[in-house]
């Protein structure tokens, strides 16, 4: 097992998690309330984990994270996702700071507090479902590094307990410094052009419009696309229907004015002299994310790249449940097919 010790000790920590988990939180050498290195040297996982089973997956995105300047604040921007893999009810969640003595245990968190920042009642999970807190933020006075780890703890009918972790990086570097150092590039927000088309399920129905990239970044390696990052924004969303767009801004749709930007980062490199192209990547909406993968083509034109394709997903997965059959009876001609299509034409 590979062990890592991180300086952090002497540094202000400050969470900020949508409305609680403020505060801050001064360390050092000779913090008394750590676990593992200082009792049992070699040992990973905090005492209060051990000899729980993993019955839940957890994760952050962006993971590392970077920092963003904001109000003179650093804000180091994530969501946390976590899925079980059975129904379960959270009884216990929190995080822990990693310090040179061990894990600190700076926070713990109810079930009513969980069902606050993810959605959820009275802690329910439902097997296989991603449920999501979109603004698990880190802000701070000072830029810093530092790493921390997320818990969940829950039972089943029978009362058996079942946890779930999710460490992540905070790194103490600037995410623009970080795109420059490695070689980022702007794709062109004017000349791009993203066209989304929904469906009724009856006949041959349909209502479409357009969104505006927010910021789009990629760099290309020895004709190998190593690197993209697409941010859309939400607000800027029009359909050919005028007095729908309110709909579709508001809470039954995409909630704009909550989750004002959508984005899709890749996770794979692609080759782009292969002749069928495929950008496997993340896509997050309303602040859930799921993998994907987008068929495109690649083309170079005028001294520009230029990377065109169509995507189909399915947005129930993003909460967008809005008049579907899957969650919603006798609906007639009013329902909606879960599917959603956009096409998009990328230039630098």
């Amino acid at each position: 097992m590979k062990k890592i010790v991180l300086l952090i000790s002497g540094f202000i920590f400050c969470f900020c998690s949508n409305s609680s988990d403020k505060g801050s939180l001064k360390l050092n050498d000779n913090q008394k309330n750590t676990d593992t290195l200082v009792n049992e040297p070699g040992r990973l996982l905090p005492r209060k984990l051990r000899n729980i089973p993993f019955g839940i997956v957890a994760g952050h995105f962006p993971n590392p994270c970077y920092a963003e300047l904001e109000n003179s604040k650093y804000v180091w921007k994530h969501n946390t996702t976590i899925v079980a893999n059975k129904d379960l009810q959270i009884i216990e969640y929190g995080s822990f700071l990693y310090t040179v003595n061990g894990w600190y245990l700076r926070v713990t968190y109810s079930t009513k507090d969980f069902d606050e920042h993810y959605g959820t009642v009275n802690g329910q999970l439902k097997s296989g479902v991603t449920y999501c807190d979109p603004e698990s933020w880190r802000m701070s006075d000072s830029l810093f590094a530092g790493d921390a780890m997320w818990y969940y703890i829950a039972k089943d009918l029978n009362g058996n307990l079942f946890k779930g972790i999710a460490p992540i990086e905070t790194e103490g570097l600037m995410l623009k410094d970080v795109k420059i150092k490695e070689g980022y590039l702007k794709f062109s927000i004017a000349n791009s052009t993203v066209k989304w088309t929904g469906y009724g399920e009856i006949g041959d129905y349909s209502l479409s419009g357009d969104l505006k990239l927010k910021t789009a970044i990629y760099n290309i390696i020895s004709d190998t696309l190593k690197n993209a990052e697409l941010v859309f924004d939400m607000n800027s969303i029009t359909s050919d229907k005028k007095n729908l767009v309110d709909h579709l801004k508001g809470e039954d749709f995409f909630d704009c004015n909550k989750y004002p930007i959508a984005e899709f980062v890749l996770r794979d490199p692609i080759h782009l002299k292969k002749k069928s192209l495929e950008a496997k990547g993340i896509l997050t909406i309303k602040g859930i994310s799921q993998e994907i993968s987008v068929p495109m083509n690649y083309s170079y034109e005028n001294n520009q790249s230029v990377f065109s394709g169509k995507i189909s997903f399915d947005r129930t997965k993003f909460n967008v449940k809005y008049n579907s059959k899957s969650f919603f009876s006798n609906l007639g001609d009013q329902a909606i097919k879960n599917t959603i299509d956009v096409e998009f034409k990328i230039k630098s």
